[in-house]
């Protein structure tokens, strides 16, 4: 099961590097949502986590942790931007991370991201739906851009 994660994050990975617009564009609230959606696609039910990374080297802008988004699936935890903290920890962090639930301490505050946020982003973003649409519809169905992916997780009233 870790190897089918991994190679759907990594799959994620590279069509948000593709799509990737300005520096912000590997925004892991955006690629949380793109993530959770070819999850769910694959018969997954995916959990996005809003926590902060714990930082060895804290800065002004940042404190001792950073606000973060990652996908819980399974037991595991999926981090597809985990290398935007490469200049904040003292030994780099390769750019997917697929663990277990818990293993790594920098990753704290787990709580479930707003679902209604997600929710709006995942119908919304041309960004995810790009993303999604080629992880999941590699032949090219012509989904619609507003097409709502139904998400599972609950909502945020």
């Amino acid at each position: 099961m870790r190897e089918e994660l991994l190679a759907l994050a990594l799959q994620v990975r590279r069509e948000a590097e593709r799509r990737r617009i300005g520096r912000w564009h590997l925004c892991c609230m955006t690629c949380s949502v793109a993530l959770a959606a070819v999850l769910e696609h694959h018969g997954y039910a995916p959990r996005i986590v809003q926590g902060s990374v714990l930082i060895d080297r804290p800065s002004r802008q940042f404190g001792e942790t950073i606000l973060h988004h990652w996908v819980e699936v399974s037991g595991f935890d999926l981090d597809v931007t985990a290398d935007q903290f490469n200049g904040h920890v003292a030994e780099p962090l390769d750019p997917v991370r697929v663990m277990p639930v818990g293993s790594d301490p920098r990753y704290m505050g787990r709580a479930d991201a707003d679902s209604k946020l997600m929710s709006e982003i995942r119908r919304d973003d041309d960004i995810v739906h790009g993303i999604v649409s080629a992880c999941c519809d590699p032949v090219g169905l012509k989904v619609t851009r507003r097409q709502e992916f139904a998400p599972r997780w609950g909502t945020n009233s």
